[in-house]
């Protein structure tokens, strides 16, 4: 069976630190992260979403976000 990969959506702080990180929702693709972020998080303009969606995290904001990504092997589960 094909490995998976769920992406979560997190807030963080300006150096990204784990300690900071909060879930803000996960997905399956980052389409659905697209339209999200586009829908409820207002105060990102579209620089700060295309470093999103490319470098899997904003940088330079008072709060920052990050996609990290967890691949899941069905055959561990």
């Amino acid at each position: 069976m094909k490995n998976k990969e769920v992406l979560i959506l997190c807030t963080c702080d300006a150096w990204h630190s784990i300690e900071s990180q909060k879930i803000v929702a996960c997905f399956t693709d980052y389409q659905d992260v697209d339209v999200f972020v586009r829908d409820n998080i207002k105060e990102l303009k579209q620089e700060d979403i295309d470093s999103l969606l490319i470098h899997n995290q904003t940088q330079g904001l008072e709060q920052n976000y990050v996609v990290l990504t967890e691949r899941l092997n069905p055959d561990n589960l």
